[in-house]
């Protein structure tokens, strides 16, 4: 019920690739290696420091026979809509890093489970870009998950407020 992706680019949390460059000095070198870091410790690009990720692309390697939606077609590139925070990762390397973007080109492999939401990448769309604009598709409704769970467990009844409130 998963799906295997040869990953090639990362699109790092802005708030994670922040911290990331300002421990490392904004030395490209170190940046990476805390990436690196980061993933090999943690199995997923998950900042122990902001708890935020991203999102990735990849081309589909293998498809598990048991998910129920329609399953990507081998080779399809997709975008993965659910957090790098919550997403297996393995890094070989990092062939490039492009900051100013929150971007890390990279060579490695990341296991979507079958309820990760995805999209298939347009073949008109640039993928740096692609990935920049879906990168926020999934936060409205985590955030609302999150958000409404803790509004609703945090607010008391009107009639409990004082009338100076």
């Amino acid at each position: 019920n998963e799906i295997l992706l040869d990953v090639d680019l990362l699109n790092i949390d802005s708030a994670s690739m922040r911290q990331i460059a300002e421990r490392a000095g904004g030395d490209p070198a170190a940046m990476c290696q805390r990436i690196l870091d980061i993933v090999a410790t943690r199995g997923k690009m998950h900042n122990p420091d902001t708890g935020s990720g991203g999102v990735l692309t990849g081309t589909v390697r293998q498809v598990g026979s048991g998910l129920a939606q329609e399953p990507p077609h081998l080779g399809d590139r997709i975008v993965s809509l659910v957090s790098l925070s919550l997403t297996p990762l393995e890094i070989d390397r990092i062939t490039a890093l492009d900051p100013a973007i929150d971007q890390a080109a990279i060579d490695g492999r990341a296991v979507l489970f079958a309820s990760s939401p995805w999209t298939r990448i347009p073949d008109d769309l640039p993928t740096t870009v692609g990935l920049a604009v879906l990168d926020v598709c999934g936060a409205p409704a985590q955030t609302a998950d999150r958000t409404s769970t803790r509004l609703n467990s945090s607010h008391t009844d009107i009639s409990r407020m004082p009338s100076s409130a």
